[in-house]
């Protein structure tokens, strides 16, 4: 019995390891700045945004170069709805966009697909 307990106790730390380090290495690095939904609209009207990426809710861009100054980062990530409006205030102000589709990688998801 003794031996078995071992054993489990074994695989179920070899199976959070595993679990852990796939975590680790699926979260991505943070190298952008986190913005609300309404600055991010803002400096879309006031000309700083360079080009985004849409995936689902998720917005990631980057600043014009005026916008990053020393030390800040110059790109911003944001949640929100791009809706008709957004969509065409990005093609007014000659913002390069486009759409990728949302995958989710955590293990949840793939355990429960």
């Amino acid at each position: 019995m003794n031996q078995l307990f071992k054993n489990i106790v074994l695989w179920l730390v070899i199976f959070v390891t595993f679990i852990a380090l796939y975590q680790f290495f699926q979260t991505p690095r943070k190298d952008f700045n986190e913005i609300a939904f309404s600055e991010f609209l803002s400096n879309l009207k006031n000309d700083e945004i360079s080009e985004v990426v849409i995936k689902g809710e998720e917005i990631k861009g980057n600043y014009i170069n005026k916008k990053a100054t020393k030390g800040e980062l110059s790109r911003f990530k944001t949640i929100g709805v791009v809706n008709d409006e957004v969509l065409k205030l990005l093609q007014e102000q000659g913002v390069v966009f486009k759409f990728e589709e949302s995958k989710d990688n955590s293990l949840v998801s793939i355990f429960l697909n």
